[in-house]
C-alpha cells in the first residue's frame, strides 16, 4: 500500500496488552488524531476518513490482527 498521506510501517511490537503497537517516522505535523480536529467538519474529512480506515482495516485483516468480530 501506497499513498503520500500514510506512512510506512516500520515495524510492530507486542507487549501483552490488547492491540499491537505499530511503529512509524515522526512526521512533524504530529499525528492523525492531532490533526482531524483542526479540519472542518464536511464530507471531504468524513471521506479522508474512511479511506484511511479502509486501507487500515485492509492491512490488518490481511495480517490477522483483527478478529471476525472487528471486521
Amino acid at each position: 500500500m501506497a499513498h503520500t498521506n500514510i506512512l510506512p510501517l516500520k515495524g510492530f511490537y507486542l507487549d501483552g496488552s490488547e492491540y499491537p503497537h505499530f511503529v512509524s517516522m515522526w512526521m512533524g505535523r504530529g499525528n492523525l488524531m492531532n490533526y482531524l480536529p483542526n479540519l472542518e467538519s464536511g464530507e471531504e474529512t468524513i471521506r479522508m476518513v474512511r479511506l484511511i480506515w479502509s486501507h487500515v482495516k485492509s492491512f490488518l485483516t490481511r495480517y490477522n490482527f483483527l478478529g471476525k468480530g472487528d471486521r
